[in-house]
């Protein structure tokens, strides 16, 4: 069960935040990194974009083509160094010149912040990808 659907049963409508923390760390484990307090709570995910919402797990998906090697490599590169900024990894699928990226918080089941931000991230990075290709 996702954090999100913990959340919002009957009987968890009266917890604090607090609570609901202490039990994110329960079934997630402590962060050794410090995140925004926002960070740590689970989002009503709205499908406005080109990403598919999946269940069981929650999870976000999208699969970004590209027309050459050097175009997929550098969307690659800078998508897989953004996760270790901001600590916070995704599942990327290689299959040729498609590029499938798959994201969800692991302790919640569900998608929270980092993953709307990752989402973003890759959305902005295919749109100068596809950009500068034209400029060409």
């Amino acid at each position: 069960m996702s954090l999100f659907k913990y959340l919002l049963t009957e009987a968890n409508k009266e917890k604090s935040y607090e609570e609901i923390r202490d039990f994110s760390d329960t079934i997630s484990g402590k962060s050794i990194v410090k995140y925004e307090e926002s960070y740590d709570m689970p989002i009503l995910a709205k499908n406005k974009s080109n990403w598919e919402l999946l269940d069981n797990p929650e999870r976000m998906t999208r699969t970004f083509d590209f027309d050459n090697l050097e175009e997929s490599i550098y969307f690659i590169n800078e998508l897989y160094k953004y996760q270790f900024d901001i600590n916070h990894h995704c599942k990327i699928i290689i299959n040729h010149l498609e590029v499938n990226v798959e994201t969800y918080t692991h302790g919640f089941e569900g998608i929270t912040v980092l993953d709307k931000k990752i989402t973003k991230f890759s959305d902005d990075l295919y749109g100068d990808v596809q950009y500068f290709k034209n400029k060409k």
